[in-house]
């Protein structure tokens, strides 16, 4: 069993404005909030220098927090702080005056190398979060810090029960590719996705199937869902648009705001 498989759904994560001690020209910190595109490491904020840097974010109202997430960092030192009036922070884990300077990790399957973290915490009545870039070399060499996705939230849901194992892991590289009558172009179109092959059985149906769950880097419209046992089942969703689909007499439902936080 693989019990402790987990998701956020879409109305978990806060919707927040971001600012930012500097930003590059076309890198603005806003697109750190950007949803609606499925091309990460296009829509990635930029420092304009190693210097130490400062990001804040407005959650709009008062919140109750259980997770961080970034992704697609250059660099691996940050402290995380939260506020309930932007003057005072604490540390968003825990809760002192003075932040605690954190690791980002490199996940070893990451074949684009990038930095990430994802960090458990529990706050409550708290309407701003805070990041303190340190000054630090980059891993890639470049002058400039640079993140590709921020996400601040909470309700994380575990599944129970209804994986099984073996489960692989797949990385792809997405491609415009454009045909001729003798030619092909081929060009890299964003960060590479993971594809999730595991042996599901669903509580309640009738026998285990065979599933496919392909999950599109953070800020993807599309999550597809298709049975191996059946190639025709195929499901295109919306990110704010989960699909509802029937099978063995069992109404199940593919949540489109599943995403690979950690």
């Amino acid at each position: 069993m693989a019990g402790n498989f987990q998701y956020i759904p879409t109305t978990s994560f806060f919707a927040y404005t971001p600012t930012a001690s500097s930003s590059a020209a076309l890198y603005p910190v806003t697109r750190l909030a950007d949803w609606l595109h499925t091309r990460p490491l296009v829509r990635t904020w930029r420092s304009t220098a190693i210097t130490p840097q400062a990001i804040g974010f407005d959650f709009g109202s008062a919140k109750t927090g259980t997770f961080m997430a970034l992704l697609n960092a250059n660099f691996t030192s940050i402290q995380v702080s939260v506020s309930a009036d932007n003057i005072t922070f604490v540390d968003a884990v825990t809760g002192a005056g003075t932040a605690v300077t954190r690791t980002l990790t490199q996940d070893l399957q990451d074949p684009e190398g990038y930095y990430k973290m994802f960090l458990p915490t529990v706050y409550t009545s708290k309407r701003y979060g805070r990041f303190e870039i340190p000054a630090q070399s980059t891993t890639d060499g470049l002058t400039y810090f640079k993140i590709g996705m921020v996400a601040w939230g909470s309700s994380i849901v575990t599944l129970s029960h209804g994986l099984q194992a073996p489960l692989t892991i797949e990385h792809v590289s997405p491609e415009y590719r454009v045909e001729g009558k003798d030619w092909t172009e081929a060009t890299p179109s964003g960060i590479n996705y993971a594809t999730f092959q595991i042996h599901n059985l669903f509580r309640y149906s009738e026998s285990a199937e065979w599933n496919r769950i392909r999950l599109l880097p953070p800020g993807s419209r599309l999550l597809i869902h298709f049975n191996l046992d059946d190639p025709s089942e195929t499901y295109l969703c919306e990110r704010t648009r989960p699909v509802v689909f029937t099978r063995s007499g069992i109404t199940q439902e593919v949540d489109t705001g599943l995403r690979i936080l950690s």
